[in-house]
């Protein structure tokens, strides 16, 4: 039993590793992009145990416990950065990933009102400034208002 005791307190670069792998595998299962810090940090202390074997594994455990704290909370950082900067998401608003394409009318917008056909879908379309638009015509998208497509016409 002292043999088992004695693997778990001497713990070696490759404890590490396989706790890295370990969390990362579970981050792999969850997709919460919460465990890959843990695992992150893991591998750099398992560096670090590699580099310095003599570290005591009470240490070990606080240096752990520091560089998940900071990995943990300069990945949130980043996230958050890379998430503002994406803009926000338009899976779930199909209309919105119309915008600023050109397309040509099959109908005309009569009075400023009608129908466009884009990619498979036939829209509701409104010019921006209510004037009639001729078949044919190029226009592009500007707005979307539900799921209304605003349009205006543009030179070829």
């Amino acid at each position: 039993m002292d043999e088992y005791l004695a693997w778990f307190l001497d713990v070696t670069h490759w404890h590490w590793f396989a706790l890295a792998l370990v969390l990362a595998g579970f981050e792999m299962l969850s997709m919460s992009f919460f465990l890959i810090f843990p695992a992150l940090s893991a591998v750099l202390l398992g560096l670090v145990v590699y580099i310095e074997p003599t570290l005591d594994w009470r240490v070990q455990v606080l240096i752990f416990a520091v560089f998940s704290v900071a990995t943990t909370m300069l990945g949130r950082a980043w996230i958050r950065k890379r998430r503002a900067a994406d803009g926000p998401p338009t899976v779930n608003v199909r209309g919105q990933t119309y915008l600023g394409r050109k397309v040509r009318t099959s109908d005309a917008l009569e009075n400023g009102r009608g129908r466009l056909s884009m990619d498979d879908t036939w829209w509701t379309a409104r010019s921006i400034d209510g004037a009639s638009i001729a078949a044919d015509t190029l226009v592009e998208v500007t707005e979307v208002d539900g799921a209304t497509l605003l349009v205006r016409s543009v030179e070829e």
